[in-house]
């Protein structure tokens, strides 16, 4: 099965020592500090042989102040980082993840809240 973005959000948040709750596709009003995972639509996902998904996933880290977001964004990238291997994340097998660069600034959203992205390129078993 390809990647299933709910398995990797609970992979995600079983994995960050941070309390901010994961959320597949879209950062919520509240609470401040929270995390998202998106698929990105642009580079979609690609199979390979009918057998492998590479996908890209982006990984958006929001909080109230620049350092609690750059914090929050480099214990993710850390936790997803230093994966090793494949995994299974409940209905999706991972192959393999790697980082398309580090952690960086997004944006400032209305609320005056920081919010840094990064992106991962993923390949899942089909």
């Amino acid at each position: 099965m390809s990647l299933a973005l709910d398995d990797f959000k609970t992979w995600l948040s079983a994995g960050i020592a941070a309390a901010a709750p994961v959320d597949v596709n879209w950062l919520p009003d509240a609470p401040d500090e929270v995390v998202a995972v998106a698929k990105l639509p642009s580079s979609g996902s690609t199979l390979f042989d009918g057998a492998f998904e590479v996908a890209h996933v982006q990984v958006r880290s929001r909080a109230a102040t620049d350092a609690a977001a750059e914090t929050l964004a480099l214990e993710v990238h850390a936790f997803i980082s230093g994966q090793e291997g494949s995994a299974a994340m409940g209905s999706s097998y991972v192959l393999s993840i790697a980082p398309v660069g580090p952690p960086a600034f997004f944006v400032r959203d209305a609320s005056a809240r920081t919010v840094y992205v990064a992106t991962y390129q993923v390949t899942a078993a089909v």
